[in-house]
């Protein structure tokens, strides 16, 4: 199979989304180059996948095999699959009308055709009349009973092509439960499918809870996934976090400042798509925590989920002319949530309660070496460095993570000193030094006087030299 590109393996996978994403439309055209995630766009620019094979996985359904697409065929099924029992109900229904109505009109004839043998009247068959008033009385029925099917109807189309146009999870959370089908998932990595699954932009089902070690590309994940959304709202949590930083607050200048989850709450409610990161949640000490529970469950009115705030503001009662709080409704899938916390007796976290985990889908994650490359390949390109130092920083990662977990040193390095080790050297050899003063005071414990303990140290050092050596 011929590669689209004459990048090399390693510089396809060095690639991040956006220049993958950009390398694959110098070439392919579809909406599927705009949904598909990173491996699916690599695949492609490897040339182990064709653009057909391409588009197949980005949806969710096998080759296309006409120019409509399977995602055309998808839909098509789905609306079918919605509407026709109501429409076989009415068929029915008409067609027993019809065949009552014919069957008076058959007897009526068969009088008339003796009228002239007989001097009696001829009289209209009993049932004749309530027949044709169950007859109009019907087709009413029928005819509002349709109305509402095409407006249902609408409604699914308009729903399912923007899940279309929005990429394959969103089509299997809106027809799959109509099909009664699964579709087997598009990333393997655990947070994005997550993210795919219950985050996306104007479906969003329920928040999800990241929780993983220092590093381990919870906040950045998450702010990736953010730019999918007609708006991104960041808030992080302190120990000292109230409500009212979350939700607002009066000054001496003003009466109200939303806060950022009640500006959340007032974007989605406009119609907006709406993505909110909560970093560091446990941090968070058991008001501010608490005060989350309600806001995220979701409460039907008229069959329609919504998420409820009350900002706390004061406000007039349109309808009693009594003072009150202000409560604002967003539809719950245009309000797509996601909340980080480091996990571990080393971090200043607060355990959460039954009922607060039940709010969130929880995904544990740590930092994997794909991962990492990753990172500090984009980090590496942008310095112009050589792709080989990235395999030094990974073989002094993986030294680091068999001396952590004997107790030799205090941690493992983290994703973001090593690829800041990148990002601040002066050159490719100063990286080692940039390594030293960045981390190593992190990595190493502390002594009774506050200094650095020394064999930690050395260890740190001997792992250096040694990953770096020519």
């Amino acid at each position: 199979m011929t590669k689209p590109t004459t990048l090399t393996t390693a510089q396809i996978d060095a690639l991040g989304y956006t220049e993958a994403r950009k390398a694959v439309k110098a070439t392919a055209t579809g909406t599927w180059v705009s949904t598909a995630n990173s491996g699916i766009l690599k695949a492609y620019l490897k040339g182990e996948i064709t653009g057909d094979e391409a588009k197949a996985r980005t949806f969710g359904a096998s080759a296309p095999t006409s120019p409509t697409g399977g995602e055309t065929a998808l839909l098509a099924a789905a609306l079918k699959a919605a509407v026709q029992p109501q429409l076989d109900e009415l068929t029915t229904r008409i067609e027993s009308a019809s065949t009552t109505f014919a069957e008076a009109i058959d007897e009526l004839s068969v009088r008339m055709a003796t009228k002239a043998h007989s001097p009696a009247p001829v009289e209209l068959p009993p049932t004749l009349l309530s027949d044709i008033e169950a007859i109009k009385t019907g087709y009413r029925v029928v005819s509002d009973a349709a109305s509402k099917r095409d407006r249902k109807l609408d409604e699914l189309t308009s729903m399912v092509k923007d899940a279309i146009e929005r990429g394959n999870s969103a089509v299997t959370a809106m027809i799959a439960p109509v099909l009664g089908i699964t579709t087997a998932p598009t990333s393997e990595d655990t947070t994005t499918l997550c993210f795919e699954r219950f985050c996306q932009p104007g479906a969003a089902l329920k928040p999800v809870l990241i929780k993983g070690g220092q590093g381990s590309g919870k906040t950045y994940g998450a702010r990736a996934w953010g730019k999918k959304f007609d708006a991104y709202i960041e808030f992080g949590f302190q120990p000292e976090t109230m409500p009212c930083d979350m939700f607002g607050f009066g000054t001496a200048k003003t009466d109200w400042v939303d806060g950022p989850l009640t500006r959340a709450w007032r974007l989605a409610a406009s119609g907006k798509k709406v993505f909110v990161l909560l970093d560091e949640i446990y941090r968070a000490q058991g008001a501010a925590r608490q005060s989350l529970l309600t806001p995220f469950s979701a409460r039907e009115i008229d069959g329609k989920l919504y998420y409820a705030l009350n900002t706390g503001r004061p406000i007039v009662d349109p309808v009693t002319g009594v003072e009150t709080t202000e409560e604002i409704l967003t539809p719950k899938e245009n309000l797509a949530v996601a909340a980080t916390t480091n996990v571990g007796a080393k971090f200043d976290v607060n355990a959460d309660c039954p009922a607060g985990k039940e709010r969130f889908v929880i995904v544990h994650v740590e930092v994997e070496e794909s991962k990492l490359r990753a990172v500090l390949s984009a980090a590496a390109k942008a310095k112009g460095f050589a792709p080989a130092v990235v395999d030094k920083i990974i073989a002094f990662w993986k030294e680091c993570g068999v001396l952590a977990a004997d107790s030799f040193i205090e941690v493992r390095p983290t994703t973001r000193i090593l690829s800041e080790a990148l990002l601040y050297a002066i050159d490719e050899a100063d990286v080692p030094t940039s390594l030293r003063l960045l981390g190593m005071n992190i990595w190493v414990a502390e002594t009774i006087e506050g200094l650095p303990e020394t064999e930690q140290v050395k260890k740190v050092n001997d792992a250096i030299n040694k990953a770096f050596a020519k």
